[in-house]
């Protein structure tokens, strides 16, 4: 006898996630401390560290935030050297 369990992947949004979510859906992603950086540079470094590691399918997310957390370390650099 086997036993199966299945889990709803679609749970309701609410704080952080939700913020998130809408931030993203106006083409910006943001940090508290950071700041907002446009979704767009941020598609761009993704696609950038994609082709370096060779097209290879399955890593997204993680190209994604490494590219994000990048990006705002630049902001935040640049913000400091104001």
């Amino acid at each position: 006898m086997s036993r199966s369990s299945t889990t709803s992947s679609t749970a309701p949004q609410t704080g952080k996630t939700a913020q998130a979510t809408a931030t993203m859906q106006q083409g910006q992603t943001c940090g508290a401390v950071q700041g907002c950086v446009p979704a767009d540079k941020v598609a761009a470094l993704a696609f950038q560290k994609w082709l370096k590691k060779g097209c290879k399918h399955g890593q997204d997310q993680q190209d994604w935030m490494e590219a994000e957390a990048e990006l705002k370390a630049e902001m935040a650099r640049n913000g400091a050297k104001k």
